[in-house]
């Protein structure tokens, strides 16, 4: 762990930080109810918080209330703030964060908004936003009467950041200038996905999907047009970058109320300077990016896909005139993987581009079937582009190119890329394997995994200890073990109860100790183990057992080539293999190791970490439960304030969702949210999903 914990030293940080805080005292309020929310709008001022416990809050009302530092609005840690409307009008410098909005309607939903934003510098993000929880019978009147729309945004320079936003008629919609909508989820919609109509406009790396037809509206998973003085299709949009989205007509072919959603779709031009680059679309229609009435616009390095080979398609990348007739000018159309293309034959450059048949999707894609788009090393998309106006990335934020030149398409090929492996225990459901698409391991509920050089041991409680070397199973032990199992040396340790600590070397067990072990893990020295309040912390060193401290250990891990230990109410120490150094009195709740140093979860503290000789704070929030390695920073679940990185100097908030697990493998960061929301992967860049059930453990098989 770490080194000398100064007194001093903290003392006076903490007192410089109090000192600048008073420099820049703002005021922060605690509400429960609707009455309290209020009384603490009508006093908050530049730079306060607001900080909302769980409960029904009705509408939240913001008019004509202009800030010059941002007034924060926010959910308490664990916490599930529900409102019915949020609306802010007129309004600069307010950020919204953590909210459940559900307007409930059994009439009249149609034209209502969930989320109104209407001013300047306004930030809404990591939010739920939901006309119904369930929609499983709804016929086509249930969508018409009690869904109305979620995000409507009017102003400039607004931020629309990771929110769920779900069974709603158009996902975001509006006219705002010089904003982001970025990393947001929209699923279950009878309208449009986006409708963006303004200039100066980033959509990034959203995931839309799942489109219902109940009326005569042509679904769009993105739409815009133009309004001028003669009307629809007389003015211009300028300036406007479609980039890394994820457009899915339909998850489950069986879909009740299944539409034929088109995927880009831009009618109604002109359209000047836009950028539509490394998306994803998959969709059940003619138009997947179609461009009608464009200049000087790039498309470049996309995926269009259809879901299926009936009609109707295939889905083409098309340019063509306005509807007036002006041709396109300045158009190049470049690095794209679709299944057809129709381009005008005036203003359109065209190269690079591949025509691909959806019988043969095969040859391109890992797994198109089950949603894996990654391309094969086979592929004739693999080093078939070019660098010219290309983006620097992919889809996944992976450097492009990876070979010899730019893959085609949204997606980047690695060659020393391999999809990574995850085992995951979903409880009832038993344990599946994934690497790309889903396969049964054991319909047993599993107590607990790890894997080792043998393959993956399995706790399956009273059918004892099983391993899986990846073909078979076999039967390790009849006991079950009560906590831990660990890799040790080239096998595996198990903490079997009252029957004591055995080792397993991949053919015959060995006892290590009769007494009932409370944690353990392996470190440079040895197997490091807690035996409890009565006979404290060892370790075996492969021969011998020597006593390391008498205080019982609540939590450790293995750290600069030494242990952090956790000792509770006698602090955080750090052990070097012969001596212990006391490196804070605080009672840590986690700690993780990472290329900073040691993070480590102060509780009421905050987070901190520990670099070898000085404490920083890094956050006030304490982490609910995980903090993993990722990356080259840490993803920290945060509670109800959502998933969030840090790299070392800045955080990001990844989702606004309560993460109930979260680990790190090779293709991004697996997050358990919960029996309603299920098992996703991020990116880097953007979130998909896994599976809907919800897990009970996750293990990276790296």
């Amino acid at each position: 762990m770490k080194k000398r914990f100064c007194t001093f030293a903290f003392f006076c940080g903490s007192f410089f930080l109090f000192l600048s805080e008073l420099a820049f005292a703002h005021t922060t309020y605690q509400v429960s109810n609707a009455a309290e929310l209020q009384t603490a709008l009508s006093t908050a001022g530049n730079g306060d918080t607001i900080i909302l416990q769980s409960g029904s809050y009705g509408e939240l009302s913001i008019s004509n209330r202009n800030n010059s530092i941002p007034i924060t609005i926010v959910a308490n840690r664990g916490s599930v703030p529900v409102f019915t409307k949020v609306s802010v009008s007129s309004s600069s410098r307010w950020t919204i964060r953590g909210l459940h909005v559900r307007p409930r309607f059994t009439n009249g939903a149609d034209g209502n908004t969930a989320v109104s934003l209407n001013g300047s510098y306004l930030v809404f993000e990591d939010s739920n936003v939901n006309f119904s929880d369930d929609i499983f019978d709804w016929i086509a009147s249930d969508w018409l009467t009690k869904t109305g729309n979620g995000i409507g945004m009017v102003g400039d320079n607004l931020t629309i950041r990771n929110n769920m936003i779900r069974n709603v008629d158009h996902g975001i919609h509006g006219g705002a200038t010089d904003s982001i909508v970025s990393r947001n989820t929209i699923m279950n919609f009878r309208g449009d996905g986006i409708r963006g109509l303004g200039d100066r406009m980033v959509y990034e790396y959203n995931l839309i999907k799942n489109s219902y037809n109940v009326d005569d509206n042509h679904d769009d998973g993105f739409q815009s047009w133009s309004l001028g003085s003669g009307g629809v299709g007389t003015g211009v949009v300028r300036d406007v970058t479609l980039r890394g989205n994820t457009f899915i007509n339909y998850e489950d072919q069986n879909q009740n109320l299944r539409s034929t959603m088109q995927g880009i779709g831009l009618f109604d031009g002109t359209f000047v300077n836009w950028t539509i680059e490394n998306n994803l679309v998959v969709t059940d229609h003619w138009h997947g990016i179609t461009m009608l009435g464009v200049r000087d616009s790039l498309v470049v390095n996309n995926t269009v896909l259809d879901t299926n080979t009936e009609g109707p398609g295939p889905p083409w990348i098309q340019i063509a005139e306005h509807k007036n007739g002006t041709p396109p000018s300045g158009v190049i159309v470049r690095n794209n993987l679709s299944t057809s293309y129709s381009l005008s034959s005036t203003g359109v450059i065209a190269d690079h581009n591949i025509e691909i048949d959806m019988n043969n999707l095969g040859e391109h894609f890992v797994d198109a079937a089950s949603g894996n788009f990654h391309l094969k090393q086979s592929s004739t998309a693999v080093d078939a582009g070019t660098s010219d106006s290309a983006p620097s990335i992919d889809i996944e934020g992976k450097p492009r190119p990876q070979g010899l030149a730019h893959d085609v398409g949204a997606f980047e090929y690695n060659d020393s890329f391999v999809f990574g492996e995850l085992a995951v225990d979903f409880g009832s459901n038993g344990l599946w394997h994934y690497d790309g698409s889903w396969t049964s391991l054991a319909s047993w509920n599993p107590d607990g995994l790890v894997e080792w050089t043998g393959g993956m041991a399995v706790d399956f409680d009273t059918y004892g200890t099983w391993n899986y070397d990846g073909t078979t199973w076999t039967q390790l032990a009849g006991w079950n073990p009560e906590d831990d199992m660990v890799n040790w040396i080239d096998g595996i340790a198990v903490d079997f109860g009252a029957n004591g600590l055995w080792s397993y070397d991949g053919s015959s067990w060995t006892s290590l100790a009769s007494w009932n072990p409370d944690g353990m893990g392996e470190w440079t020295g040895g197997l490091a183990v807690n035996f409890g309040a009565t006979y404290g912390l060892w370790n075996y060193d492969g021969t011998t057992w020597t006593q390391l401290a008498s205080w019982e250990a609540e939590y450790g891990i293995a750290w600069n080539s030494g242990l952090a230990i956790d000792f509770g109410s006698n602090g955080l120490w750090y052990y070097d293999g012969s001596s212990w150094t006391i490196l804070a009195s605080w009672n840590p709740d986690g700690l993780v190791e990472w290329t900073g140093g040691m993070a480590v979860d102060f509780d009421t503290y905050g987070t901190w970490n520990y670099n070898g000789t000085t404490w920083t704070q890094l956050a006030g929030w304490n982490p609910e439960d995980d903090m993993v390695n990722w990356i080259d920073g840490i993803a920290v679940d945060f509670g109800a304030n959502g998933l969030w990185s840090y790299d070392g100097s800045s955080w990001t908030s990844l989702a606004g969702w309560n993460p109930e697990e979260i680990e790190a493998w090779a293709n991004g960061l697996a997050a358990d949210f919960g029996a309603v929301y299920g098992l996703w992967n991020y990116s880097g860049s953007a979130w998909s999903s896994l599976a809907g059930w919800d897990s009970e453990d996750i293990i990276d098989l790296y």
